[in-house]
């Protein structure tokens, strides 16, 4: 696994998602406490990228690698989860997969996530 998993919550994912990563160890910041609450997704990916923080969200914004360009980032990761999942199974299912990625597995690409599957789109130097 690497080290201690820095990441960085969308706000679209709820306190109970973060409680449920900080009680598995990670370290969490929430778009509230970076005090980004509304904050364009450019601004939130930009505090990501400096902070180097793996971005999760349930935003399929994100996982355009056009607009958020695979490498230089920690990684995103992208959760297709039915709106009414409660947030300890997100979380959960988070830690689950944090758990089973490499630090190469997370950084510079997008990972897609959802109950039942896990998917990487990896950063290819020779495409940077």
């Amino acid at each position: 696994m690497g080290g201690v998993k820095r990441v960085l919550l969308d706000e679209n994912l709820g306190r109970g998602v973060a409680d449920c990563l900080r009680a598995e160890g990670f370290d969490v910041t929430t778009l509230g406490e970076a005090g980004l609450r509304a904050a364009s997704d450019d601004a939130v990916f930009a505090y990501a990228r400096s902070d180097d923080r793996i971005l999760v969200t349930l935003d399929l914004d994100f996982s355009n690698v056009h607009r958020f360009a695979l490498g230089g980032h920690a990684g995103i990761v992208v959760g297709r989860f039915r709106s009414d999942t409660s947030p300890s199974v997100i979380g959960a299912r988070l830690v689950e997969v944090f758990r089973r990625l490499t630090d190469a597995d997370l950084r510079g690409n997008l990972v897609m996530v959802s109950p039942s599957l896990l998917r990487i789109r990896r950063y290819d130097l020779d495409d940077g």
